[in-house]
């Protein structure tokens, strides 16, 4: 089953920059291919980290610029997001259900 992430409305955060960031994180995870082939996946997988690497930065000054008092726990979040990706870009060869997990995974994070 092919999984399409779907930027909508109520995932913004009022922020220009910052919704126009996770709309890039939808775009790229929409490249993750379902039939797998190491070599493209291994390369979506490097780009949606390098990019969520990026974005956890800008969100993160974001947050003690406008002293959010939540932000050690969103910034948790954020570091077991990276980990898992590291798991994910780590794997030589991705299994059959490597996809799926992965976008399940996602849009966990993502959406909730």
């Amino acid at each position: 089953m092919r999984v399409k992430f779907a930027w909508n409305e109520s995932y913004s955060v009022g922020r220009s920059d910052i919704d126009a960031q996770h709309q890039q994180l939808f775009s790229l995870a929409n490249t993750l291919p379902d039939e797998l082939d190491a070599q493209t996946w291994r390369r979506v997988i490097m780009e949606l980290y390098k990019y969520t690497r990026i974005h956890f930065s800008a969100e993160e000054q974001m947050m003690r610029e406008i002293g959010y008092p939540r932000q050690a726990q969103h910034s948790a979040l954020h570091e077991d997001l990276i980990s898992q990706l590291a798991v994910v870009s780590a794997q030589s060869k991705p299994h059959a259900s490597s996809s799926s997990e992965f976008k399940s995974f996602f849009y966990n994070w993502i959406i909730f």
